[in-house]
């Protein structure tokens, strides 16, 4: 099995060593918010104080893109967004990174769902353009997805009506952990993940199985499509400082 984490937190090696430890499987991924570029909330991802210890350990960025007050918003809301993000991803990785990934890069809308608002499919359709086409700009790939719980019907109704008007969908991350707090990691059941109203056109791509463990939260790749999500995710590589030649 290929296992991941997320945290709305700075990566450490402590934490990278608590997942290894609860889940008893090597870290291969971790789920990293994103909103705009230079946002320096630890919430975000921050490269200058991640990427070299990610880097070393192997460990791909899964990103995320968070801004969930607003995924119920209409389709104007969801362009802003998506622009936003894809310049917050660029920014953070860099085009030389992102251009060498030869299937693209998976990125995720955060949908917590209720008691928070669940997905409409103006603010999706938005989104997941502006995403693609600004990204594009740079020469980069990026893959739009939606990460939510397996019970909000009404984001996977949105999603798939969304999808079946043009929109792009590479993929569904599922959070379906069972109980809250740790417990043993289980093999992946694409039957326990997938949710009613998500037709199988749609791909599920991840499970999030255990929520709120010492403060993180685990993920399994479905073992059908393991290795290409894998690949389309992206490990990244220090910051390089760079300083003004005067001459």
């Amino acid at each position: 099995m290929i296992v991941g984490a997320d945290v709305n937190a700075i990566v450490t090696e402590a934490m990278i060593r608590t997942a290894e430890a609860e889940t008893g499987e090597s870290i291969q991924f971790w789920g990293r918010y994103f909103k705009g570029p230079g946002n320096t909330d630890p919430a975000q991802y921050q490269p200058a104080r991640e990427a070299a210890l990610l880097n070393e350990q192997n460990i791909r960025v899964l990103p995320i893109g968070r801004q969930t007050n607003h995924v119920d918003g209409g389709e104007a809301l969801g362009r802003d967004d998506g622009a936003t993000n894809a310049s917050a991803i660029v920014a953070a990785f860099g085009t030389s990174v992102l251009t060498a990934l030869p299937h693209g890069l998976l990125v995720f809308l955060d949908v917590e769902g209720p008691p928070h608002q669940s997905l409409s499919t103006a603010y999706y359709t938005g989104w997941s353009r502006a995403l693609v086409q600004t990204a594009h700009t740079d020469g980069v790939t990026l893959l739009p997805g939606v990460y939510g719980a397996r019970g909000d019907s009404p984001t996977w109704r949105r999603l798939t009506a969304a999808v079946t008007r043009g929109a792009a969908c590479a993929g569904t991350w599922i959070a379906r952990p069972g109980t809250i707090g740790c417990h043993a990691l289980r093999p992946f059941d694409e039957s326990y993940v997938r949710p009613p109203r998500l037709p199988s056109a749609i791909k599920v791509l991840i499970w999030q199985c255990v929520q709120e463990c010492h403060n993180l939260d685990f993920n399994l790749l479905n073992p059908d499509f393991e290795t290409d999500t894998l690949a389309k995710l992206v490990l990244p590589v220090e910051p390089v400082e760079t300083s003004r030649v005067v001459a």
